[in-house]
């Protein structure tokens, strides 16, 4: 028996000594540890480190979407076992916990089956920066994924100055944070405001991307400022919950339905 081994970090605190489940038809056995990373095993079948490696990968961001949660994975390798018996297997796949496991929960569910290259993607962006620790990368990464899989950053301004323009719904939580960050641009210092998009493009964006920039292109960003640093959260989480609408209502991923996407199994 062939088995891929990865650590996981997460802020979930899942109940259960062990989860087992299919994921697109292959067996993988989840495992929480208190004082360590979580343990994720999953059968191989015949696939290579990289196979395997993506898979895990793409289950752990459909979670960190469907949970809005944390997963860090820690790859460790394939190892070859004897007994074709999950209940048996119990292997240590990480190191001491990152992160502190605080959200209880005792399933996994819900979970977003995700039914293309470009839904896959999205998700893996999502988790990615959803699961950072460092607020500059945050909001570059989310800000990455707003145009993905276009390569021109124009169609993610467009899309937050719509947003702006309109709130969604799904989005008026945020309501008073895009108009909190119209009314202190910390980055423009010029009269009027820029449009949300362009302001976060021009000013945020470049500012993370190049730090110091010339005087005549717009703010350069101070590493530790606390103005900075705490504009920069409400930035972040006006991008992660556009992203999320984008994800969720306009690429249809709530609305997908596979049953051997995702499903828990009892082991012989």
């Amino acid at each position: 028996m062939s088995l891929f081994c990865c650590g996981v970090d997460t802020d979930i605190l899942f109940l259960k000594e062990a989860y087992f489940i299919k994921f697109k038809k292959r067996e993988l056995k989840y495992i929480p540890r208190k004082n360590e990373q979580d343990s994720l095993i999953f059968d191989c079948k015949g696939d290579n480190e990289q196979e395997c490696y993506s898979l895990i990968t793409e289950f752990l961001s459909s979670l960190s979407l469907s949970m809005d949660a944390i997963f860090i994975p820690e790859p460790r390798g394939i190892i070859h076992l004897n007994t074709p018996n999950w209940s048996r297997v119990n292997n240590r796949c990480g190191n001491q916990r990152s992160i502190v496991a605080y959200r209880e929960h005792k399933e996994f569910y819900p979970i977003y089956p995700l039914k293309d290259e470009e839904q896959i993607q999205l998700a893996r962006l999502y988790r990615i920066s959803n699961s950072s620790m460092d607020i500059y990368l945050k909001v570059l990464f989310f800000w990455q994924a707003l145009y993905y899989p276009n390569t021109s950053e124009r169609s993610a301004v467009d899309y937050l100055n719509n947003i702006e323009n309109n709130i969604p719904d799904q989005m008026e939580v945020l309501s008073d944070d895009i108009a909190s960050i119209q009314n202190n641009q910390v980055f423009f210092t010029k009269e009027p405001s820029q449009p949300l998009g362009d302001y976060i493009h021009k000013c945020i964006r470049h500012a993370i991307a190049h730090i110091k920039r010339e005087s005549n292109k717009g703010k350069s960003l101070t590493l530790d400022n606390l103005e900075e640093i705490r504009h920069l959260f409400v930035i972040m989480e006006v991008l992660k919950g556009a992203l999320k609408y984008k994800l969720l209502h306009e690429k249809g991923i709530k609305d997908n339905i596979d049953s051997s996407y995702y499903e828990i199994f009892s082991p012989e």
